[in-house]
């Protein structure tokens, strides 16, 4: 096994994001109120001043957009660099890749509940939080 093979981990993790990405179907409406979007675009806000504070500067815009953008995750991934990113992170966003989308900002909250502690996501992205506890206690 090389470190270029997927783990059993993360093919489970893989697995669970999808599955947070197939409840978009179902439940969109209620996931992506505008609650949510709210707490995304705030710490997208203190994102975008995170990033100029340590000399990072990309098109303001961008920050203030929920949908992917692949030159925003181009200059995520590439200019600043994820070992980077989750440093600045930690504690406004459950994975730095959740920082790319409102959907992304999602599916990785969901995997952060199912694979790792919902009380950490909770204290994290209280909002994201409760919607999945709608979306268990609505399909229970």
């Amino acid at each position: 096994m090389t470190a270029r093979e997927p783990t059993n981990f993360d093919m489970l993790e893989n697995f669970i994001h999808e599955v947070a990405h197939s409840l978009e179907v179902q439940h969109g409406e209620n996931i992506y109120s505008n609650n949510l979007r709210k707490e995304f675009l705030g710490k997208r806000h203190r994102l975008y001043h995170l990033l100029k504070a340590q000399g990072y500067h990309t098109n303001p815009a961008f920050y203030a957009n929920i949908e992917y953008n692949q030159k925003f995750d181009e200059f995520l991934a590439n200019e600043v660099g994820y070992p980077t990113l989750l440093s600045l992170t930690m504690g406004l966003f459950v994975s730095p890749y959740g920082a790319t989308s409102l959907q992304e900002y999602f599916a990785n909250g969901f995997e952060k509940y199912y694979l790792d502690s919902p009380e950490t996501l909770k204290q994290i992205s209280p909002i994201l939080y409760r919607k999945i506890e709608e979306i268990i206690n609505d399909e229970a």
